[in-house]
Formats: structure tokens, C-alpha cells, sequence
């Protein structure tokens, strides 16, 4: 008998804000330039603006599919002006995984100098399976919802000046209002969606001569 045993800790979770409050401009209405880092639509970056922490969001992570490890009422949005930190103060993770790879075999003596070997291997032998995908901004590519979506909570009901001399129509969103999360991300962030993982099973016979 042998066997290989892995322990992995879980991928590192970066939140970050999508939707109103993610859209270009706000970050310089915020704070009124745009030298931060990695700016709004950065893949895997914080944006200009990023979530408050108003305690640990991580929940166990022995769930089943449709069950959350996130808890979004732990996750505020900053005031206008002000933002959350770029590194997250708590240690958010993907669940973490173990797998268990076993093989067996036995010799069969026929003669001196000749037997035949039986042999089979497990992979995954427990059939175990984890989230493994992460994406913060389409939870359709990612095993746990992560998307932060958010939405402008006052918008200009007149025409707007530009800055260039003309006006915008009105409906443009006006940050000093705040924002709030979308009924979609209080209903399902955090929530485990898929997860990944089979056992394989091979068998082989050898012949020595």
C-alpha cells in the first residue's frame, strides 16, 4: 500500500465593490483626484473605494452548496469621502481542502523469475469536493457569490453641468446620497454555488518475466 495526503489552506479573499459605486468617476468624486490604487475596473484590484468591516464576515466553512461562509451584514459602505481598508483586517479564505490518493497491490509469484502484479489507485478516495473558482465580479465564474453590487441611493432629477460647458441629463447618481447593496448581493453573497472535486479509480495488472 501507498499513498499521498494534501492539506491546502484556502485561496485569499480580496473584497471589493461592484455596480454604482464601482463606476468610473465616483472615486474622484470621492476624494477628488484619481491617483489611487489600481482604479475602479482593475482586475483584483480594491478600487477606489472599499468595503467596511464592522466585524469578521467569515462564517464556518463546512457548508453545502447554497449555504453561506460570508456574512454580508459584517460588510458596510463607506460614507462619501471617507473608505474602507485596502487589506482586509480579518484572514478571508476559501474553505480549506484535504485529499487522500491511495494504491494497493499485490504480487503473484509464478515461477522464479515470473508473477503477476495486481494494482489498483484511488484518487480522491473520500469523493471529496470544494469551491476552488473565485471571481468578485461574475458569480456565474466563481464557486462562492462574492459580488459586492451596489446601488446609488440619489440620482439628479435636473440637467447636470458637465464641466465642459454643457449639461447631462438628469438620473446622474450623486455619491454625498450614499449607497446600498442590491436586494441580489444581501440575498446571496457569501453562498457556495458549485464545488469541484470527484474520486478516480484505475486498475492495472503487470506481468514480469
Amino acid at each position: 500500500m501507498s499513498g499521498i495526503t494534501t492539506f491546502q489552506s484556502g485561496i485569499p479573499i480580496r473584497l471589493r465593490f461592484n455596480g454604482d459605486i464601482a463606476a468610473g468617476g465616483v472615486g474622484l468624486a470621492f476624494f477628488g483626484t484619481d491617483a489611487y490604487d489600481g482604479g475602479a475596473g482593475g482586475a483584483g484590484n480594491a478600487g477606489a473605494v472599499t468595503p467596511v468591516y464592522l466585524k469578521n464576515p467569515a462564517l464556518s466553512n463546512d457548508k453545502k452548496v447554497g449555504q453561506k461562509i460570508l456574512d454580508i451584514s459584517a460588510l458596510g459602505i463607506p460614507a462619501f469621502g471617507t473608505t474602507g481598508p485596502t487589506q482586509p483586517p480579518f484572514y478571508l479564505r476559501f474553505p480549506s481542502r484535504s485529499n487522500f490518493d491511495v494504491s494497493f497491490f499485490k504480487n503473484f509469484a509464478i515461477s522464479e523469475s515470473k508473477k503477476f502484479q495486481f494494482r489498483t489507485g484511488f484518487f480522491n478516495i473520500f469523493n471529496q469536493a470544494y469551491p476552488t473558482r473565485i471571481d468578485t465580479s461574475n458569480p456565474d465564474n466563481s464557486d462562492i457569490n462574492l459580488r459586492l453590487n451596489t446601488t446609488c441611493n440619489k440620482r439628479t432629477t435636473t440637467p447636470t453641468p458637465n464641466g465642459i460647458g454643457g449639461t447631462r441629463d438628469p438620473g446622474i447618481c450623486d455619491p454625498t446620497g450614499g449607497f446600498s447593496f442590491t436586494p441580489d448581493t444581501i440575498a446571496n453573497f457569501g453562498k457556495i454555488t458549485n464545488k469541484h472535486g470527484r474520486r478516480v479509480v484505475e486498475f492495472a495488472f503487470k506481468f514480469e518475466f
